[in-house]
């Protein structure tokens, strides 16, 4: 993700910033009636090791070429309520979703993203 000059992950609505997309066709979640809804997708997380993020999402130093963007990692014991896990099913063992565990406006999902960005630790 990038960061902001306080060294945390930036927030926003893009695919190298805190928060989601929102969209179904090239968006993380899809929005509907201004609602999202759980098992729909979700912000986009890798499971450790680094290697498991696309080339063009890792820093150099772990092997990738994104050269404006840091590592970060998360303690999923950290998320705050409305907020959960979920291994994607076409691709479990490189790709999460953090998505909400409820159907709720999709402004109060962003903030529940945004809220964890003092958890994100620089790797």
């Amino acid at each position: 993700m990038r960061a902001d000059a306080d060294g945390l992950p930036r927030i926003g609505a893009s695919a190298s910033t805190l928060g989601a997309r929102p969209g179904a066709e090239q968006g993380d979640i899809p929005v509907e009636g201004g609602m999202v809804r759980p098992g729909t997708g979700g912000m986009s997380v890798s499971p450790p090791p680094p290697s498991n993020l696309p080339l063009y999402r890792r820093p150099p130093e772990h092997g990738g070429t994104a050269r404006k963007l840091w590592l970060y990692e998360l303690d999923a014991d950290g998320l705050p309520e409305g907020l959960r896990l979920r291994p994607d099913p076409v691709d479990p063992d490189r790709h999460i979703f953090i998505e909400p565990v409820r159907e709720m406006n999709i402004a109060d999902y962003q903030r529940a993203l945004w809220g964890t960005r003092a958890l994100w630790k620089r790797v």
